[in-house]
């Protein structure tokens, strides 16, 4: 089960006002397929390009089943 948290949503509002639209699939593609994983603590980042010039980081934890972003 994948659940989107609270602050994920906020910046996807946020981005939407500099008109760069991130969707829930490009978090959850970043998660499972990323291009680099760094961990601190109970916390992962994971990163993935979006394009030559962006990328999305994605900081996330895994509990029991479940995905947080």
């Amino acid at each position: 089960m994948r659940s989107i948290g609270l602050r994920a949503r906020e910046k996807f509002e946020i981005s939407k006002r500099y008109s760069f639209e991130i969707s829930e699939e490009e978090v959850i593609k970043a998660i499972q397929n990323p291009e680099r994983v760094d961990k601190r603590g109970t916390q992962h980042l994971a990163i993935r390009a979006i394009d030559e010039k962006h990328a999305l980081r994605v900081v996330y934890e895994e509990r029991r089943d479940r995905l947080l972003s």
